[in-house]
């Protein structure tokens, strides 16, 4: 159980969720330059790495509480607590801001780039993703190290040896045509509507020059 000792409005109990449209856009990039590769990173035990803003009085669990009026207060963001999430990504962006020199989108803060490396990318929760150049992900790959305790994917390029990776378990590839993102259904239904083609207004086609007309 937890008691809040801090204005919940000026807290941010929640974290930015960034538009599929957005995140998509950011690996789109990787198809109009052969030499644009792909880091993808997810950040481990990210609430613990983070303050709240506000400190919180909890009720620890039974197995390790001395008595039932044992109470203690908890200035790390621990899972379970509402705010968690959001005391993270603020951690996430004053570190990465500071350090790396990310400037975030003011509407979209989950959107960011680094002008320096010519490097644009996003951050979901935990999960992140980079699109640039092999060098400046090279240097990118060691400064996440620095600041976060994190685990990092293999930096995946046209030209390099590692084809293969996913962003927020999607998987996505290079290959000789060019890159291939597998696309999600919750995502897939979400453009569908977006779009309009749904219902009375959607319409089978065919693909020209495809040997599966018929189906």
């Amino acid at each position: 159980k937890q008691f809040n000792t801090g204005p919940t409005e000026e807290a941010g109990l929640f974290a930015s969720t960034p538009d599929p449209l957005g995140i998509h856009y950011r690996p789109s990039r990787l198809a109009s330059d052969k030499r644009l590769c792909l880091l993808t990173w997810d950040v481990t035990s990210a609430f613990l790495q983070s303050n709240l803003k506000y400190p919180k009085v909890v009720r620890p669990p039974k197995e390790i509480r001395e008595d039932r009026e044992d109470l203690r207060v908890c200035h790390k963001a621990l899972p379970g607590l509402r705010e968690a999430s959001a005391a993270f990504q603020d951690t996430q962006e004053e570190r990465s801001e500071k350090e790396l020199g990310f400037e975030y989108c003011e509407v979209e803060r989950c959107f960011w780039r680094q002008v320096e490396k010519k490097t644009i990318g996003f951050v979901h929760g935990d999960d992140g993703a980079a699109v640039g150049y092999y060098e400046d992900l090279c240097w990118l790959k060691t400064e996440l190290h620095i600041l976060f305790d994190c685990r990092t994917n293999e930096i995946v390029g046209y030209y390099l040896e590692n084809k293969e990776t996913s962003i927020l378990k999607q998987p996505i590839k290079v290959e000789e045509r060019g890159w291939t993102l597998e696309g999600d259904e919750k995502h897939a239904t979400r453009l569908v509507k977006l779009y309009g083609l749904d219902g009375h207004n959607a319409k089978r086609v065919s693909c020209p020059g495809s040997s599966d007309d018929k189906k």
